[in-house]
Order: C-alpha cells, then sequence, then structure tokens
C-alpha cells in the first residue's frame, strides 16, 4: 500500500466499513463519501462515484464491457482491492 493511501486510512478519507465495503472522501465535496461495494458484478466491484455510475456500470449492464475487464472499476475499486491486497 502506498504512502498516501496509508494517510487517507489513518485519517478517515477512506474507512473500512466491512471487509467488502469501504467508504472513500470525495475530493470535492469532503462531506460526501463514495460506497464501494466490492461484491457487486461478480466481484468486480461497484462504486457510487459519477465516474462509475454513469461511465462505466452502464457499459457493464449493457454487455460492452465485463466485469474484470480493463475499464470495468474506477480508481476508489481499484484503492479498496490494494488495500485488501
Amino acid at each position: 500500500m502506498d504512502k498516501l493511501t496509508r494517510e487517507k486510512l489513518e485519517d478517515g478519507r477512506i474507512q473500512i466499513i466491512s471487509p467488502l465495503e469501504f467508504n472513500f472522501q470525495s475530493q470535492e465535496d469532503p462531506e460526501s463519501y463514495y460506497l464501494v461495494d466490492l461484491s457487486a458484478h461478480d466481484g468486480s466491484g461497484a462504486c457510487f462515484c459519477q465516474n462509475f455510475q454513469f461511465r462505466i456500470e452502464p457499459k457493464i449492464k449493457s454487455g460492452k464491457i465485463k466485469p474484470h475487464e480493463k475499464g470495468s472499476q474506477c480508481k476508489h475499486i481499484t484503492t479498496a482491492k490494494l488495500i485488501l491486497g
């Protein structure tokens, strides 16, 4: 895990809710958090950030990309998976 990710965990910008759920603080609105659920989409994960909700998830649902393929995860999902190791 990189230094910045460790700092974000320590100061609460990233919160581990359960073994497969994380909250990531929004960079634009520090009062808002994006939920990451790593159990969604056959373990590929889902996130409530705008990038995932409006760009990535519609492609997964339409079949343009499959879960676990390149482009099927936002930075929050990727970081959550790195935290898990």
